[in-house]
């Protein structure tokens, strides 16, 4: 380089610098970092994730009506009537009114429990119940295919009572029924009352065991 001109070295520096960019053009670069959820746009995965963990919130109870809303049990492990909704194995149910922290009322004289599949041919029918004052001492009949057992509470809903009936040759019966002896509401006792349903079992737990 010593015997080139000055115009020379010049263009000899730029060629150099030329080739050094052409290299660095060809090398691999880092992949751009992906953005996280919080930082996603709208309409991308970030808003949807928000949208299922919204859609999955528990819908408070008083809201929540029992029609569809299932969840799994046995028929051992029964209906607990403090919750919200039935076990999977009932295919519907009449009379019962909403679920409170104790347990459910029945609001009409007769109250049916309708099962997916017919019942065992022999089991014991246990029950946690208690009833409303005009009930007490009177017999509740327990209906299942052409077998009837009477049932007699005598204490009210806040102290429960638990009961056992035996059934033999049910013959493949898919339903429960109890007829109510005196469903009475509140407000026919007490006008101030607000209640009207008329009620006769306080239940807490219906549980078949073979």
């Amino acid at each position: 380089m010593k015997s080139m001109d000055i115009p020379a070295r010049v263009a000899y520096v730029t060629l150099l610098a030329l080739m050094v960019m052409i290299s660095g053009c060809g090398e691999k670069q880092p992949p751009a970092a992906s953005p996280s959820p919080a930082s996603a746009p709208p309409g991308s995965a970030g808003r949807d994730a928000v949208s299922q963990q919204q859609a999955s919130q528990a819908v408070p109870v008083a809201s929540q009506p029992d029609v569809g809303l299932k969840y799994e049990a046995t028929l051992e492990q029964g209906i607990d009537f403090r919750r919200n909704g039935y076990p999977a194995f009932i295919a519907s149910v009449i009379g019962m009114s909403e679920p409170e922290p104790w347990g459910r009322w029945s609001q009409a004289k007769e109250i049916e429990f309708r099962f997916k599949d017919p019942l065992p041919r022999k089991f014991r029918l246990k029950i946690l119940a208690g009833a409303f004052d005009p009930n007490f001492g009177e017999p509740f009949s327990v209906v299942i295919g052409k077998s009837t057992k009477q049932l007699i509470i005598r204490n009210g809903q806040s102290k429960l009572q638990p009961f056992e009936l035996e059934f033999d040759q049910v013959q493949g019966s898919n339903a429960i029924k109890i007829i109510v002896p005196n469903p009475k509401s509140p407000a026919e006792i007490d006008p101030k009352m607000p209640d009207s349903r008329a009620l006769g079992l306080a239940i807490q737990s219906l549980q078949i065991v073979r």
